[in-house]
């Protein structure tokens, strides 16, 4: 039979086929070793294949000897090869650096809390129309400038915006508010984008890659940015439940190897349950992103950004797989009420350890008497009026 490898199976041979120096052959290419390697395993590909293909099929000999890219990683796929995904020594890892961090909080230790990193992507929830698009603009202005908004650490270096709700106008006019300038030709937009992924109409529960995927990917490689923003993250998966875990996994993983060694920060609505959860004191936790837990499962690092007292906004590390949890930013408006709203800054001593965090959250709690009809009925008391 005709095998036809299916998206998961071309994107999981591309990740799996990155040879390591010791397999491959001075001068040789991956396709090239690939080819060689097939050819010695011959005899046990068809075992390798199980019921998916035979080893006689015209399709795979045609590519052991020619040059087609899904041809080949199908084949790939199909022999088994996975040398760096094969089961290694763990001491082959020791002393290696950890990725580098994109956004983080440094410490009086000169510890570093990552909030995204390299291949460890981050992600920010707030109600709609809080602001957390500003906050957003903000981290990537400081990776094209002073290296530092909102409290956090950002690396330098271009920056690389995809919005898929505000356009590159309505960018430009917060960038100069924010900036009281013109924005940095470090910052680009990706102008028009599409998702990156959809739920494939051949093939249940999988996904297919669109060309936005492919677009983003290129600009990635163009402009080497340091920080990529997806706003909102949802926008990017096209038609698919919103609460299909494992397709969210997969489009992480597609995500990340199309910004390559940029940092991924996503931005999520949050939910409405979460909302009412922290307006009366409580935290959020992992039903924090609107559509699936599973944004939050797969992020490394998660901020939520919640009101506090005195009409600021509390920014809150809710998740850090590999740094403190708990600590966060205090932040107020750019400018006095009454202004044009730019955006959102760092209070006074805005940095917040894991007790001061949680002070500010009892001292934003409401009284029980403070609570409107509205909010004892079970709407949103959460102001959207940002």
């Amino acid at each position: 039979m005709n095998y036809r490898p299916n998206l998961q199976d071309l994107e999981a041979a591309r990740a799996q086929t990155r040879l390591p120096d010791a397999e491959r052959k001075e001068g040789e290419t991956p396709a090239d070793s690939i080819r060689r390697l097939a050819k010695g395993w011959w005899k046990t590909a068809q075992d390798a294949a199980s019921h998916r293909a035979r080893t006689d099929d015209a399709a795979l000999v045609e590519a052991l000897n020619g040059e087609d890219e899904a041809a080949l990683m199908a084949l790939a796929v199909l022999i088994g090869y996975q040398s760096p995904k094969r089961a290694r020594c763990l001491s082959e890892f020791d002393g290696q650096p950890p990725p580098d961090p994109v956004i983080w909080r440094d410490t009086e230790d000169s510890q570093k809390w990552p909030l995204v990193s390299v291949g460890e992507p981050g992600l920010i929830a707030a109600a709609g129309g809080s602001g957390k698009s500003y906050v957003s603009l903000a981290l990537a202005l400081a990776a094209t400038g002073e290296g530092e908004a909102c409290g956090l650490r950002v690396r330098e270096g271009p920056a690389l915006l995809v919005s898929y709700e505000d356009s590159p106008v309505r960018l430009a006019q917060r960038a100069r508010l924010i900036c009281e300038a013109a924005a940095p030709d470090g910052l680009h937009v990706l102008v028009d984008p599409e998702p990156l992924m959809a739920a494939d109409p051949n093939e249940r529960g999988a996904l297919m890659r669109l060309p936005g995927l492919d677009r983003l990917a290129g600009e990635c490689k163009r402009l080497l940015p340091s920080l990529v923003v997806l706003d909102p993250v949802g926008e990017a998966l096209a038609d698919v439940d919103a609460a299909n875990a494992t397709a969210v996994r997969r489009w992480y993983a597609a995500a990340l190897d199309a910004v390559g060694d940029a940092g991924l920060l996503a931005i999520g609505h949050s939910t409405k349950a979460s909302r009412n959860l922290t307006a009366a004191g409580g935290e959020a936790g992992a039903g924090v992103v609107a559509g699936s837990s599973a944004w939050f499962d797969r992020a490394r690092g998660v901020a939520h950004m919640r009101p506090a007292t005195e009409g600021r906004k509390l920014l809150h590390v809710i998740k850090s797989n590999h740094g403190r949890t708990g600590w966060g930013s205090m932040l107020k408006e750019a400018q006095p009420p009454g202004k044009a709203f730019a955006g959102w800054v760092l209070d006074n001593d805005g940095k917040l350890s894991p007790d001061q965090v949680q002070k500010e959250i009892k001292a934003a709690k409401p009284k029980k008497s403070d609570k409107s009809d509205n909010e004892a009925a079970g709407d949103d008391p959460v102001p959207l009026n940002v």
